[in-house]
């Protein structure tokens, strides 16, 4: 179920950039519509790193093991 509404999230705001961008281009130059959308991006990347719990004090390389190995591979990892 949280996957569907993470999608569901995912396309709405894939959606809001993509026809916001337009409108953004005519109203700041292509310029600052690029500097705007990575200042959003900066600005969550900053969020989720500082307030969310699952990723303080744990590193990249920790993510991604944990996303990317198999159950029985962390069985043969652990002995």
């Amino acid at each position: 179920m949280i996957e569907h509404s993470q999608l569901a999230i995912n396309r709405v705001m894939n959606s809001a950039m993509s026809m916001s961008f337009i409108w953004l281009y005519k109203a700041i130059t292509i310029g600052g519509a690029f500097f705007l959308f990575s200042d959003v991006g900066v600005i969550a990347w900053v969020f989720y790193f500082l307030c969310c719990p699952e990723t303080r004090g744990r590193a990249l390389e920790e993510e991604i093991e944990e996303v990317f190995l198999k159950p029985h591979d962390k069985k043969l990892q652990n002995n």
